[in-house]
């Protein structure tokens, strides 16, 4: 007898841990953003009104750069500087977009530093959404039980030595039941 493959997460019986709807809710949610940039850039420049044209467009471009500089693969609850970096990158290539967009010219009535102001400010708001999911995380995973402490060291692991480290600093209980169980712990750095 075979044993059975395990079976990929099905859309209709728990759909957000589905993959296919993380990444469309991340993308669009990254869209949403971007239109909320724009309708603040517009407001800031002071135009006369809001285009629904522009909005959509703008919306647009950003669920399309999300989906193509793969934004959508990031956690936001361990967001780190690497991922920042990737926020980075992103949008100075929107700001590029932008430029691009401003000097063309695609709505008339709408200037080229809104484009631009609209780039900048979405990049701000993707950093800031991230920022703040990590921030409300750490905030309520952390514990206030007070454990007695005992150094560690960790050795030879890599990149899942600094993880682990980093979630025994997260989860003191957690940390406290490896600890109690006498188990030696050998990842990579030594901290």
């Amino acid at each position: 007898m075979m044993p059975r493959s395990p079976k990929p997460p099905s859309l209709f019986h728990d759909p957000l841990h589905a993959p296919q709807v993380r990444r469309v809710v991340k993308v669009s949610l990254d869209a949403l953003l971007g239109m909320a940039a724009w309708i603040l850039a517009r407001k800031l420049e002071g135009g006369p009104s809001l285009s629904g044209r522009g909005i959509l467009l703008w919306g647009c471009i950003c669920f399309l750069l999300s989906l193509s500089t793969s934004l959508w693969r990031q956690h936001y609850r361990t967001t780190a500087f690497k991922d920042f970096l990737r926020i980075i990158w992103a949008g100075i290539l929107l700001v590029l977009i932008a430029t691009g967009l401003g000097l063309l010219q695609p709505l008339p009535g709408i200037g080229h530093d809104v484009w631009i102001f609209a780039g900048l400010l979405t990049t701000v708001l993707w950093g800031f959404l991230r920022a703040l999911v990590r921030g409300v995380h750490d905030f309520r995973t952390h514990d206030n039980h007070h454990y007695d402490t005992k150094l560690t060291l960790v050795v030879g692991a890599g990149r899942a030595g600094v993880l682990m480290v980093d979630e025994m600093q997260r989860h003191l209980s957690w940390a406290a039941k490896w600890w109690a169980s006498s188990m030696m712990i050998l990842p990579s750095r030594a901290y």
